[in-house]
């Protein structure tokens, strides 16, 4: 029996795809829905860590400057605490007009993530051919909904969740990196 290790599956598709091709010929690699699924939900996972990542940098930032407390465990808490940061009384309060606004386009797909997470996206094949995702979706008060992605809306998802992450993360730095020098009490 011969397994390929998915390096070598990534590997091998990108050799046969021409080098204007892009990353996206990559999925081409896989030929099962559960398999496109599984890359895309990993590639979607691999997004929202790095947005996690950057706000759990600048919570350390606000920490470090004695504005925040506690760095919250929870992820939805944590994208919370980052808003509460650039409200009133904050020194990120004068220039958190563009974190706010990136922060809320985020925070948009939370639910999303929640989904992918908790095992609450399943895979349906359609007779016709081609595949949907269907996902329930929690919101942080516990309301639930419903969304269905079909299999040629799969990389527009990710397009767009790519952009908001972007977003926030070089705004996060910006923001990080125009802070006012802290000052000693001593």
């Amino acid at each position: 029996m011969f397994i390929m290790s998915a390096h070598a599956v990534l590997t091998e598709a990108a050799a046969a795809a021409p080098e204007s091709a892009g990353p996206r010929l990559v999925t081409t690699a896989y030929q099962e829905p559960a398999d496109v699924f599984a890359h895309w939900r990993g590639t979607i996972l691999q997004h929202f860590a790095g947005a996690e990542f950057s706000v759990a940098e600048a919570l350390a930032t606000g920490m470090a400057r004695g504005e925040v407390m506690h760095i919250p465990t929870d992820t939805d808490d944590r994208f919370g605490a980052l808003g509460a940061l650039v409200g009133e009384g904050s020194v990120w309060k004068d220039k958190g007009g563009r974190l706010r606004e990136a922060l809320a386009e985020f925070v948009g797909f939370l639910p999303m993530r929640r989904a992918l997470v908790q095992g609450l996206a399943r895979v349906e094949t359609l007779e016709g051919g081609g595949f949907v995702v269907r996902m329930v979706l929690v919101d942080p008060h516990g309301r639930t909904g419903r969304e269905t992605l079909f299999h040629d809306e799969l990389e527009p998802a990710l397009d767009q969740l790519a952009e908001a992450t972007r977003s926030l993360r070089d705004v996060i730095r910006i923001q990080i990196a125009t802070l006012p020098p802290v000052e000693d009490d001593d």
